[in-house]
């Protein structure tokens, strides 16, 4: 893992990992200059924080990653992460929820125990 990287040292922590034989599967944060996460994804972590940190060249400044050794787990740390940073996330819209909305049983892998507030008068459709 590496958390707040600045982006010039991206090449150089890929091409490290690389050559200790890790992975460079799982989960990103890209930063603003403030260290504020903007961006939560998740997959090849440095391919993905190339194409980021093209796409907002002076928005972001600084990269976290995670490496995942299971890779069904990638998909519900990305999920815990951008509810908790909910509002921060500039880039984000698929999965971020701010407010009291709940999420969606789809943002977790199949077979995730998932449990829904209930309205007084059933469930709301």
């Amino acid at each position: 893992m590496g958390e707040k990287l600045p982006f010039e040292a991206l090449s150089a922590v890929k091409k490290h990992l690389k050559e200790q034989g890790y992975t460079t599967q799982g989960v990103y944060v890209a930063h603003d200059s403030m260290g504020c996460p903007r961006y939560i994804g998740r997959g090849s972590i440095f391919a993905r924080l190339e194409a980021r940190k093209k796409a907002q060249q002076l928005e972001l400044e600084y990269f976290s990653f995670y490496v995942v050794s299971e890779k069904k787990h990638e998909r519900e740390i990305e999920t815990l992460l951008i509810r908790a940073a909910g509002f921060l996330l500039e880039f984000n819209d698929k999965k971020k929820r701010v407010g009291i909305q709940a999420g969606n049983v789809r943002d977790y892998e199949a077979g995730t125990v998932f449990y829904e507030r209930r309205y007084k008068y059933g469930k709301r459709t």
